[in-house]
Parts: C-alpha cells; sequence; structure tokens
C-alpha cells in the first residue's frame, strides 16, 4: 500500500529530529522497508512520491510484474507463451464472482464486520503423533455481498514447517502469486506460531509488499479459521474408521474438507460482529455472548468483606425449573475468569450447557472482591487475613447465599481449583455437620493439602517467609494490587517474547504439554490475579512443616488465638461428604504421594482419587496444575470424567430432577437451529412427517406420552408392522428425531413401519399422575 505524501512528510520530520527509520515506520503504521524507499527517493530526487512515467501504458502492473518474476524463477523450463497463460489466468480469477471454475484458489466474496478490507487467512493444523504439519489456506474477499468460498486444502509433508518451508512452500505459491488479485487493499493474516513470526518471513513479507493483520490475542473468539479447523477436526474423529496412518489421515483430511458446506462457513463469519463486540466489553461480560446470561450478587462475609459472586445460566434453556447449582472456587494468582477466559474449552461453558445453575466465586482482594464495609483497599489492616480466615468466611457465606437463592441446601456441588481445594478442606474440616447440609460433593482438581512440589518450587516456598516478611516490613501487603498495570506489562511482554512468558507459566504450573500458543495473550489478561502475602506464606507453611495446619502467628499469638504454641492441625477425617480427587502427574506443587496422604486421611464414605487423564500414561497427555482450566484437550479428558461423577454420584436431594439437564445439549453456536428447543412432534412435523400423541397410564397411576410417527409419502392406509421404541437414561423421545433426516425414526417411518416413540415416568412429556404431583417426593418413588 502506497505511502500518501502527508505519511511521508511526517516519517521525514520524525528522522530529522534524530528518530531512526524502523520509529518512523512505526508512527506511521508502514513497513520498514517501505519507508526506507520513500526517505532514500526524497534525498535523491527531492520528491515525496514517484514521479508519474510517460510514454505507452504499461501492460502490466507492478503486481504483474512479481508474479512473473516469481514464476520464472520456480520453472525456468516455461516459455513466454506458457507466463503469459498464467498470468490471464489468475487476472481471471478476481472476475469470477460466483463462477463455478475452479484452480488452485476459489475466491469467493464475504461480509466480514464493517471493515473495507480483504483477508487471507492462514493456519497451521499439527497432526500429533504423526510428525508432519498440515497446512491450509482460506481466502475471502470483502464485498457488500455475502457469500464465501474456500480454498483447496494443501498439505505440507516431509516434516516439520520450518520458516523457510513456509516461505517456499506456502508464500510464494500461495499467497503471493494470488493475493494481490483479490484486490489493492488485501490484508494477509496467519497465527503467530514460530515459523511465521520469524524475522526472515517478515523481511519476505515486507519485501513482497504483503501487508499483515496481527494475529488477535483473544482465540478462537476473533479467528474464525480456529471453529472451521475444530469442525475438520470433529468430522476425522467422527469418521467410522479413524486414520491410524498418515495416508490415511491425508486421504480424510482431503474428504472432510470438501464435506464443510458453504454455509457454515458463511454463518460463522456473521457471527463476527457479535463475537467482536462480546471480546470488547469487559470482564466478565464475556460470557454473555453465544446464549449466555450472568447475574451479578454481592456477599457480605460475617467480618465485612464484599465478595462478588457471578450466577451462569443459558438463556436458551427457556426453564424456570430448578437445576442442581455447582460453586465454582479459582485458586491463588487467579480469579473467576479462569472458568470463562478459554471460550468454547471453559469449564463454566460446559457446566451451563449440562444444565447446572453455575456460581463462580471470587476470593476477598481480588479484583471483582474489592469491597469492605468499613476498611479501604489500601490499609493494612484490610489484608490481614490468611487461608483459615478466607475458609470459614468466604466459603461459608457463598455456600450459605447459594443455599438460601437456590432453596437447594444440600445438593450442591463444589468444584476447586488449588487454592479452592484447600479452602473447602479447611471448611469441611471445622463445620462437618454444616459442610453436609449445604454440599452434596466435592470435586478438587490439582488438590493442595499436603504439599510435594518439584524443584524450583521447592525453593521459593523456603525462602517465601523471609521475603514475605521484608515486604511486610515496608509496608507491602499483597502482590499485584495494580492490576491494570500488572495486565499491559504482561500483554506487551508476552506479545514481544511469548517464550518468556511461556517459561512464567512452566515455573507456575509445569510442563507444557497440553498448553495452546493461542491461549498465551488471553491467560495473562487474567494471570496473576492479586495475591495476599499471609496467603503465600501460609501456603509455605503447609510446605515446610509438612502438615495441613492453621497459620502460624508465633508462639505468643498462636497462645492467644489457639491456646497452644504451635498452631494446630486440620482434622480431615471430619470431611463427611463425597469427595473427589482429580490430579496432574506433572503438577510442579504436589505429587501423588502427597494426593495419596489426603486420600487416607478423609473421612468420606465415598472418595476417589484420579490421575487425569485417566486410564492414559502417555507424557505427552499428562496434565500439570493448570491444565485443569486451559488444557487443549479439556473437553474430552477432564469434562467427561466430571460429567460422569456428577451424574452418576451427584444428583441432587428430594428426586432425580432428570429435566433439568438437557435432552440435546444447547451449543453457544446452535442458535440458528429451530431442533434446538422444539419438542418431538414439532420436530417431526417440520420434516414432512405425521406426529400424533397418545396417552397411556399405568397400574401404579403415571401418566406416560406416546408419540406415533408416520410418513406422508407412504400412500397406504393398510396396516403396518408397528415398531417400538424406548430411550436411555438422562434421554426423552426427542432422541429419535433431534438430528434431523438422519434420525432412526424418519427411517424407519419411511421404510413403511408404524413407527411409536415411548417417554418414560418423570421425563418432560410423562410427567403427569392421576393423583400425585410431579413435585411430591412419593412421584419418585420408584426405580
Amino acid at each position: 500500500m502506497p505511502l500518501v505524501s502527508v505519511d511521508i512528510v511526517r516519517a521525514l520530520a520524525l528522522i530529522e529530529d534524530g528518530r531512526s527509520i524502523r520509529y518512523a515506520a512505526n508512527a506511521i503504521g508502514a513497513p520498514v522497508t517501505t519507508v526506507h524507499r520513500a526517505v532514500r527517493r526524497f534525498h535523491e530526487t527531492g520528491q515525496y512520491t514517484r514521479r508519474p512515467g510517460s510514454g505507452r501504458k504499461r501492460a502490466t502492473t507492478h503486481r504483474d510484474d512479481r508474479f512473473l518474476v516469481s514464476n520464472i524463477l520456480r520453472d525456468r523450463q516455461m516459455t513466454a507463451v506458457m507466463i503469459r497463460n498464467r498470468l490471464q489466468e489468475v487476472r481471471q480469477v478476481n472476475n469470477l464472482h460466483g463462477s463455478t471454475k475452479t484452480g488452485p484458489l476459489i475466491i469467493g466474496v464475504a461480509f466480514f464486520s464493517q471493515m473495507s478490507r480483504n483477508f487471507v487467512y492462514d493456519l497451521q493444523m499439527g497432526v500429533r503423533g504423526y510428525g508432519e504439519g498440515q497446512e491450509n489456506v482460506l481466502l475471502h474477499v470483502h464485498s457488500p455481498q455475502e457469500s464465501l468460498s474456500m480454498a483447496d486444502l494443501v498439505l505440507v509433508e516431509n516434516g516439520s514447517l520450518n520458516a523457510h518451508r513456509y516461505i517456499g512452500e506456502i508464500l510464494e505459491p500461495h499467497v503471493v502469486p494470488y493475493g494481490p488479485f483479490i484486490g489493492e487493499d488485501f490484508v494477509f493474516m496467519h497465527d503467530n506460531t514460530r515459523p511465521r513470526i520469524a524475522h526472515c518471513v517478515s523481511l519476505y513479507l515486507d519485501t513482497v509488499e504483503i501487508y499483515r493483520m496481527d494475529w488477535p490475542a483473544c482465540s478462537p473468539d476473533l479467528n474464525p479459521i480456529e471453529h472451521v479447523w475444530d469442525k475438520l477436526g470433529r468430522q476425522i474423529r467422527s469418521r467410522p474408521v479413524v486414520p491410524d496412518n498418515l495416508n490415511d489421515l491425508r486421504i480424510a483430511l482431503l474428504e472432510e474438507w470438501e464435506r464443510i458446506p458453504q454455509d457454515y462457513v458463511q454463518n460463522l463469519f456473521k457471527s463476527m460482529p457479535r463475537r467482536m463486540e462480546a471480546v470488547i466489553r469487559a470482564r466478565p461480560e464475556m460470557v454473555e455472548r453465544n446464549g449466555y446470561e450472568m447475574e451479578s450478587h454481592n456477599v457480605v462475609t460475617e467480618d465485612g468483606y464484599i465478595l462478588t459472586v457471578f450466577r451462569l445460566t443459558s438463556s436458551l434453556e427457556g426453564s424456570n425449573e430448578k437445576k442442581q447449582p455447582v460453586y465454582v472456587e479459582h485458586g491463588i494468582f487467579l480469579n473467576c475468569d479462569t472458568w470463562t477466559f478459554v471460550g468454547q474449552r471453559s469449564l463454566a461453558y460446559s457446566l451451563v450447557d449440562d444444565g447446572y445453575d453455575v456460581w463462580l466465586g471470587n476470593q476477598r482482594g481480588n479484583r471483582y472482591s474489592r469491597e469492605h464495609e468499613y476498611l479501604k483497599y489500601t490499609d493494612s489492616e484490610y489484608w490481614d487475613f490468611n487461608l483459615d480466615i478466607t475458609a470459614v468466611n468466604d466459603v461459608r457465606s457463598v455456600l450459605k447465599y447459594i443455599a438460601h437463592e437456590t432453596e437447594m441446601g444440600g445438593s450442591i456441588i463444589y468444584v476447586g481449583h488449588s487454592k479452592g481445594t484447600t479452602l473447602i478442606f479447611m471448611y469441611a474440616s471445622e463445620y462437618p455437620e454444616e459442610t453436609e447440609s449445604l454440599l452434596k460433593g466435592i470435586i478438587a482438581l490439582s488438590p493442595i493439602a499436603y504439599m510435594d512440589p518439584r524443584l524450583p518450587s521447592k525453593l521459593y516456598f523456603t525462602v517465601t517467609p523471609t521475603i514475605g516478611k521484608a515486604l511486610k516490613a515496608i509496608g507491602v501487603q499483597a502482590l499485584f494490587l495494580n492490576w491494570k498495570d500488572r495486565q499491559e506489562f504482561f500483554l506487551v511482554l508476552c506479545s514481544a517474547m511469548p517464550h518468556v512468558c511461556e517459561f512464567i507459566i512452566y515455573q507456575t504450573s509445569g510442563e507444557l504439554l497440553q498448553f495452546m500458543p493461542d491461549d498465551l495473550l488471553n491467560f495473562f489478561g487474567h494471570f496473576p490475579s492479586i495475591a495476599a502475602l499471609n496467603d503465600l506464606i501460609h501456603f509455605s507453611q503447609l510446605h515446610n512443616s509438612g502438615k495441613f495446619q492453621k497459620f502460624d502467628y508465633g508462639r505468643r499469638k498462636n497462645f492467644e488465638v489457639y491456646g497452644q504454641d504451635e498452631p494446630p492441625e486440620y482434622d480431615l477425617g471430619r470431611v463427611k461428604v463425597p469427595t473427589y480427587l482429580l490430579y496432574g502427574k506433572n503438577d510442579v506443587f504436589t505429587s501423588k504421594k502427597a494426593i495419596q496422604r489426603l486420600f487416607d486421611e478423609l473421612g468420606s464414605e465415598t472418595k476417589v482419587m484420579l490421575k487425569i487423564p485417566v486410564d492414559n500414561d502417555e507424557e505427552e497427555h499428562q496434565f500439570n496444575h493448570n491444565d485443569f482450566f486451559y488444557a487443549e484437550n479439556i473437553t474430552t479428558v477432564l469434562y467427561a470424567e466430571m460429567r460422569k461423577i456428577m451424574k452418576e454420584d451427584m444428583q441432587p436431594n428430594g428426586g432425580s430432577l432428570i429435566e433439568d439437564y438437557p435432552i440435546r445439549a444447547v451449543s453457544r453456536n446452535c442458535y440458528h437451529n429451530p431442533d434446538v428447543r422444539a419438542p418431538t412432534l414439532e420436530m417431526v412435523e417440520r420434516n414432512g412427517y405425521k406426529g400424533k400423541s397418545h396417552a397411556v397410564v399405568t397400574e401404579d397411576g403415571h401418566i406416560l406420552t406416546l408419540f406415533r410417527v408416520t410418513s406422508n409419502q407412504a400412500g397406504s392406509n393398510g396396516k403396518k408392522q408397528p415398531i417400538y421404541m424406548e430411550h436411555g437414561i438422562l434421554l426423552d423421545s426427542d432422541i429419535w428425531t433431534f438430528v434431523g433426516r438422519r434420525s432412526l425414526a424418519y427411517s424407519l417411518a419411511d421404510d413403511g413401519y408404524d413407527v411409536w416413540l415411548g417417554n418414560q415416568r418423570g421425563n418432560p412429556y410423562s410427567r403427569g399422575h392421576k393423583t400425585l404431583k410431579y413435585t411430591d417426593s412419593k412421584y419418585w418413588d420408584f426405580k
């Protein structure tokens, strides 16, 4: 994109003031090479712009010239006629506008936000276990029209993709020759993996005057190609035979790429304005996009701290009936953003989709829970608390509040991570009866009671008490108090030196085997959060003493507070609620030995200890301390186990409440699908079949609803062989109709059968009873 005179004058002024050419280029937002050429031209000719040429009009543009040169260099055997024909071919691509011509590139038009820009998307898909990179190039152009086409899938084989291969096998053959014909102002966008941000790649793109758009930090929300890759991956995994070698994988990729409908990609890009608005909004409003609603609740503790708790529900559910509450508590240096920042992989969204009433806690002192009834945030007295005080005040107050608001005391599921598990073990040890009256069970992710850290974490805990006391002596009571400055610092650092930020995560979490690089900036947009020095000192005490004990104030104050010189230990045998300990092999703060000790001392009759992933000892799949909220495969590895635990072992009191669990999981990307909320008969009629409802009364008074499905095309009034179809647990008759024309009920009706769909007692279609109400406990007294 040529510079205008105003930009050149501004750049020259900066250079004359002693600034470098790079500084001037950054100031006007132009490539360094472009500014350098403009400055040299001014010194040589005294002109800000090129002098218009004279003579006959050129037959080729400067982009045509670059195309000709690059093709000649690649294939020196090409004749002049062949080169001319190839140039004419790519020139015609820009004028296709919906024609059926295919070739190395298919160009279409797309509506992308309101930006008058054209985009080329490029993204690598790494296939773990094969050692090969798969490269895709997806192109689309901005136009007042609203359609989109995809290019062919390009496979890069024979080794990993480095910067030089990226230039030679992707940029030169697929971007440089064809990209400019999209339009003069097209913009190229690729991700921020190392081959693409290499210095040689940047220099090459500057040389060929390809202008780039930075990869947005909030991936995948602002990167539609991520969602396309996700769909491609799901299609590969859903094939009858999953590829187990490179050749089969190659064939599967090409076949499934062709099966991705254009409507899917078009709808994806139409959703971009909504996604952008959601990302721009301040946290935690990010949870409100794509069908989620959030309420903010203030909970006042007994010692005056005002905690903010966020309640998440799905507006797509459309149900006013009670749902089982789940209280989710974060770890140290974190806040409730932990459960929402990785987009579709976030635990909070998964729980809402599974039909739970989700409450996200925020511990005292973090950015969402700064207020106090009479103390200021900057007062040293404000920070005079420790893990013991937080456990018996924050956790206790929030649990009581949730029980009161939901009227489901005794059915709350507590999900904690790291420090969040420490707090619940402390509270449940101090108030076992009260805990049983509030909780249905505890799911502890990366549980911390006894610690067994690895180096260098072991060293950190050893020196923390000394450093903490020194900081408190000079008036420092907490770390990262100014979270906005901290956020800006880490975003700048991680953008410039991502390897440094990855090293920080490695030190505080463990091996980065499951971490996705695209989450790096988003993670450091929320981490580290504010942490009180007393909390850090208390954790160091747990490590150094080898005991799960209360805060050590020193001998004199210990005697005043506890009546003894040493801080007392917590009696984990008093914890009676069902407890599930989920840990990772690569956790830097604890170990299987420490988890086993915790497991042995718990007094719960129901207690389970699980390594995540279950039944998989391959090193590259092992979880670290924080993989429990950001791992790449978290949905299939962790959430599947949690879902099994919660559905099978933590049903709410007073009945199964089967209606509270969604029969069809409502995805945030499925709001346009009319079958998401449609009952069985509506789906049947929408798909062109006849449906009729029949009521059947059982001997014990339950009124069951059956649906009879026949085909409009059968054309026969005679008798047909009946087929009775019965669903499984946590399902209803919708299971036979919700996947459209692929549904079994429609297939059987088309084959001439008389199809009857059953609904078991208690589900949404069979709630009636001759004498009992649906909410009566006696109603549910069946098995």
